[in-house]
């Protein structure tokens, strides 16, 4: 994505950097001192020490990966799961949730 200057903006998907080992601090500080602005799909427990070096919550992952809506009998279970994650991402500022198919089965 690019701002209105054309300044190129980075962001890191927390689930496929951060590894064990690293502390959410110096992560998110490393992440910020090589030009990223944004972390995706960060856990809850990381958001303050995101925040804290500067980046960005840019979304977060609803439930669903695994056993998504492409199975009808997941509805009932996934739309207020959802609805509420919508409501956490809005009072926490985050513009994006991000929302999954589920699994092919078979």
């Amino acid at each position: 994505m690019t701002s209105s200057a054309g300044k190129l903006r980075f962001s890191a998907t927390d689930w496929s950097f951060f590894k064990n080992g690293f502390t959410p601090e110096t992560y998110y500080h490393h992440l910020r001192e090589i030009g990223v602005d944004a972390v995706e799909m960060a856990p809850e427990e990381r958001w303050t020490a995101a925040g804290k070096a500067g980046l960005k919550l840019l979304n977060m992952a609803a439930p669903g990966m695994a056993n998504g809506f492409n199975r009808t009998e997941n509805h009932d279970e996934l739309l207020p799961a959802i609805a509420e994650m919508i409501t956490d991402a809005q009072d926490n500022r985050i513009e994006q949730v991000i929302v999954f198919s589920g699994n092919r089965v078979g």
